[in-house]
């Protein structure tokens, strides 16, 4: 399927927003989700089903000083 993730066409073939976080090699204890604008709990990654031309913006948390 077609996605637009962070503002980048993409091709998936998995279906949910934790295997496409997974595909990415993201420690899903370190990002934010949103699917159409909707944020997704990381508790909710595996029972998220994605669909062509969803929208999806991961953010990671970044440590520092």
């Amino acid at each position: 399927m077609k996605l637009v993730v962070n503002g980048n066409d993409m091709e998936f073939d998995g279906r949910t927003l934790g295997e496409l976080v997974d595909s990415l090699d993201i420690k899903r204890s370190s990002v934010i989700s949103e699917v159409n604008g909707e944020i997704v709990y990381r508790d909710s990654f595996d029972s998220t089903e994605l669909c062509n031309d969803y929208k999806i913006e991961i953010v990671r948390f970044v440590g520092g000083g």
